[in-house]
């Protein structure tokens, strides 16, 4: 692991780039023309040939033409039918258990490609937060997907993730988003303090996320992704959300605050687990 000494100073801070506006990553899936209104309307036409077919009997126009408007009818029918059971696949939903805004950005991205309706708990009805009292990452997520799809009945995916700080023990863990702080800058003031207190030179610390796939039935898929690096004396970036101002990668040689969206995903704890996620819905297309 890198030293704590070779760590290099902070970059001079570079302008925001506003040029792609979030709101473009959360625009929810639409599905085209329902092949219910087609099949109504030929359902329309059939019983207008049906009409057509008997006034033909009743004013003597002949059988030919009679019988011939009676099977245009019936083959009206059969393609009204056919088209309601071959119209426009409604994608299957798979619910993000989470309204972190960092988060749902950072998942949203990971989850390109895959074959699902991706959608968070915005706009669903409100439904409590279950208690996290897993003593493991894994647990927790676990709990959360298996919550939110019973709760929905929907395919869901959980996460829970947090900082471990060797000079304090692995803390704070799976409190990560309860650690004391009312603010991320309070929190940052709080772990040097506790770091400087612990007597350890050591600055070593890990990201760790761990992911649940679930029914309202049954388990899916975990995973589990992890991130080695260091604390840094000072928050460093504008960039991410969290603990990423304070954390400093190694193999991006700058803090996860300072880093893209892009290359944060290459290396980081969320990045790894969803990348798993992600190879498993495209490789399993039998997940309901």
């Amino acid at each position: 692991m890198t030293d704590p000494t070779t760590i290099p100073p902070a970059p001079s801070p570079a302008p925001p780039d506003d040029d792609e506006p979030i709101s473009d990553r959360y625009r929810s899936y639409t599905p085209s023309e329902p092949a219910e209104i087609r099949r109504k309307l030929l359902f329309g036409a059939a019983l207008v040939l049906a009409m057509v077919s008997v006034y033909a009997g009743l004013l003597g126009w002949g059988r030919v033409i009679q019988y011939g408007v009676a099977g245009l009818a019936v083959l009206t029918v059969m393609v009204a039918l056919v088209s309601g059971a071959t119209g426009p696949p409604q994608r299957r939903v798979l619910l993000l258990a989470t309204t972190n805004p960092g988060k749902l950005r950072e998942i949203r991205e990971l989850l390109a490609g895959v074959p699902f309706e991706v959608r968070s708990l915005e706009g669903l009805p409100d439904i409590a937060a279950p208690e996290e009292t897993g003593e493991t990452f894994e647990a927790n997520a676990l709990l959360k997907a298996r919550y939110y799809a019973q709760a929905t009945g929907l395919l869901a995916v959980a996460d829970d993730s947090g900082l471990e700080i060797d000079a304090m023990d692995g803390r704070p863990g799976v409190l990560s988003a309860r650690y004391p702080g009312a603010t991320y800058q309070e929190r940052f003031e709080n772990i040097w303090r506790e770091m400087g207190a612990s007597g350890r030179p050591g600055r070593g610390a890990r990201f760790v996320c761990a992911v649940a796939l679930a029914t309202p039935d049954a388990v899916l898929f975990e995973t589990r992704g992890t991130v080695e690096g260091q604390i840094l004396p000072e928050a460093r970036g504008s960039e991410g959300f969290g603990y990423d101002p304070i954390f400093y990668s190694p193999d991006l040689g700058k803090s996860l605050g300072e880093a893209s969206l892009a290359e944060k995903q290459t290396v980081s704890h969320r990045g790894r687990a969803f990348t798993a996620l992600r190879a498993y819905l495209l490789a399993t297309p039998a997940v309901t």
